[in-house]
C-alpha cells in the first residue's frame, strides 16, 4: 500500500477499506462502535494504546508497546521504530479544514 496521509477524508477511506493491507484502528466508546463503526475496523479503548509523558498526556506509546497491544486482539503489526510523537502533524484550520503548514 502507499503511504496514506496522517488524516484522511471518508470518501478516501471508503475507497481503501478492501484493502489487506490496511488497518483501521476506532477509539471511540464501545457503544458507539457498536452503532457506527467503520467496516472492518479493530476498536480498542483509548486508555491501552494512549500514554503519558508528564507535562503532556495523551500521547502514543513507543511502537514496541503498540505492537504488543494489537497483537493482544490478533492483529500482528510491524509499525517504524522512528518516535510517533515525532511525526509532523499538519494542523487543520477548521473552517476551511486546510492545512496550515505545508508538507
Amino acid at each position: 500500500m502507499t503511504d496514506l496521509p496522517l488524516l484522511i477524508e471518508p470518501e478516501a477511506l471508503r475507497a481503501l477499506l478492501d484493502q489487506a493491507d490496511l488497518l483501521v484502528v476506532d477509539l471511540c466508546k464501545e457503544t458507539t462502535y457498536q452503532q457506527l463503526h467503520i467496516p472492518g475496523a479493530l476498536h480498542l479503548p483509548y486508555a491501552q494504546i494512549i500514554t503519558a509523558r508528564p507535562p503532556t498526556h495523551g500521547l502514543l506509546p513507543e511502537p514496541e508497546r503498540l505492537e504488543q497491544v494489537f497483537s493482544t486482539y490478533g492483529t500482528s503489526v510491524s509499525l517504524p521504530r522512528e518516535r510517533f510523537w515525532d511525526i509532523r502533524v499538519p494542523k487543520i484550520d477548521s473552517p476551511t479544514r486546510q492545512p496550515l503548514c505545508p508538507d
